[in-house]
């Protein structure tokens, strides 16, 4: 988030965060959604009737 190096111990609680402020500034895009996954329409007419191949 910051863009401070990742010199931090095994034990450091907020990995892979420097800190907890840059772990809630993380989270905190996801949740007003500034990140997305982008994901994949599927065809106009397509079914999901359940089964797997």
């Amino acid at each position: 988030m910051c863009g401070k190096a990742q010199v931090v111990p095994e034990d450091h609680g907020p990995r892979p965060f420097c800190s907890m402020r840059c772990k809630l500034a993380d989270l905190n895009n996801w949740l007003n959604e500034r990140y997305s996954i982008p994901v994949e329409e599927p065809a106009e007419g397509f079914v999901d009737d359940g089964t797997q191949d």
